[in-house]
């Protein structure tokens, strides 16, 4: 597996490292095991071409990078670490662009016993860089709704989520870095939530309500917001109070609940953070709603829907990632913004551990230049309830800065 890949961007003058562990998953002892980097002998050009290599690594046909020296032998189960290295020319690739590249293992004889696929975008001179194009990145902050209706926290695996290293800490920590680069959405039920921890409450403990004093963590975390969105020009929206799944609700029959939850947020959001927002979008959980959801919303104010392009059963076209496309319902027009699917994946594999974090980071910037290259805006809706790796999310956000 690749455990890391750095930089994320190479530049000429740089050093190409990937770091990893090589494993034997057989059940006879190999001898004479190397590992080699290699890349591809041309650009990718489009997603499935993307696809194709991250599928099948040993297809990469192109020159060999690295090598570790010497060879090992592994028993069965057995495993070993490797690094390859390599200082970056202006000719080190045959090619310019998304790089397709594999981490093969091999035998004595260069047989291949296994590979690795991965990407980096390679530009060395920044003029033959595409040009960049819009980029929304949405960034919801969501926490659990674990109260009762007296206000009692249920438990304190919610308010985790806000301590240093929870969740929803560090969401908001590496957002605030960026944070007119981002599309804020935050959940009013949320603020409610921290706003309850801030203060004496009451906490569920083995069936009874225990007082708890208020939670300092649950503060700095509430002051950090509103700092962060107070400046000018940052886009903050009020998602439907506590994440609705907006679709199951109306086939229960909840169709006020929806509509409260939906026509107040906006409200309570700028009640929480003493600042104005962008009211009338909803975020379906997964992007996901049907036509009688979608024309309840539009009746409830709600002007913009967050989709997912599997999203609208109505749709008979395929919706256009990262676009914007208008929907007719019972209601009127409403106006659908289409998440990219396979940018929300990679962001998934952020959360997945070292070796798929590393691999999503590099097939997010990949598509992302894909993009650029094809003159597309981008829309980046990851999962309302995502965990992403601090340090490959931070790594992530610098490089999509620095390239654009």
């Amino acid at each position: 597996v690749v455990d890391s890949l750095s930089p994320a961007l190479p530049t000429v003058g740089s050093t190409l490292t990937v770091a990893g562990t090589l494993t034997n998953d057989s059940n006879i002892s190999l001898r004479d095991v190397g590992v080699r980097l290699r890349a591809g002998g041309s650009a990718v050009a489009s997603r499935s071409a993307l696809t194709a290599a991250a599928t099948d690594p040993s297809a990469v046909d192109g020159p060999t990078l690295a090598q570790r020296p010497g060879f090992v032998t592994l028993a069965p189960g057995a495993s070993t670490t490797f690094e390859l290295s390599v200082p970056l020319t202006q000719t080190t690739f045959p090619a310019t662009g998304v790089l397709p590249l594999a981490v093969e293992s091999v035998d004595g004889a260069a047989a291949l016993l296994g590979a690795v696929g991965t990407t980096i975008l390679w530009y060395p001179e920044k003029a033959n860089a595409p040009s960049p194009v819009p980029l929304t990145m949405l960034w919801p902050l969501v926490s659990s709704a674990a109260r009762d209706a007296d206000g009692v926290v249920l438990g304190g695996e919610v308010a985790s989520e806000f301590a240093p290293g929870g969740r929803l800490d560090t969401l908001l920590a590496l957002g605030a870095r960026e944070a007119a680069g981002l599309s804020w959405a935050v959940d009013p039920q949320t603020l409610e939530m921290v706003g309850t921890l801030g203060s004496s409450h009451q906490e569920l403990v083995d069936g009874a309500p225990v007082p708890r004093p208020p939670d300092a963590a649950a503060s700095n975390w509430l002051a950090l917001l509103r700092q962060s969105t107070s400046a000018p020009g940052v886009d903050v929206t009020a998602s439907g109070y506590a994440n609705p799944d907006s679709t199951a609700e109306v086939s229960a029959g909840l169709d006020r609940d929806l509509v409260r939850a939906t026509a107040t947020a906006s409200e309570q959001v700028e009640l929480g953070l003493g600042r104005k927002v962008r009211d009338g979008v909803s975020w379906p959980p997964g992007g996901l709603v049907d036509d009688r959801t979608l024309g309840l919303l539009r009746g409830a104010g709600v002007n913009s829907v967050v989709l997912s392009q599997a999203g609208v059963e109505s749709a008979a076209a395929v919706l256009p990632a990262g676009g914007l496309i208008r929907l007719g319902t019972d209601s009127g027009p409403i106006t659908a913004i289409v998440g990219d699917d396979e940018l929300a994946n990679s962001l998934r594999m952020l959360a997945a551990g070292p070796q798929w974090a590393t691999l999503g980071r590099q097939n997010y910037l990949a598509l992302t230049a894909l993009a650029a290259q094809d003159g597309l805006g981008i829309v980046v809706s990851p999962p309302l309830d995502w965990s992403p790796a601090p340090d490959q999310l931070l790594t992530l956000l610098a490089a999509v800065k620095a390239s654009g």
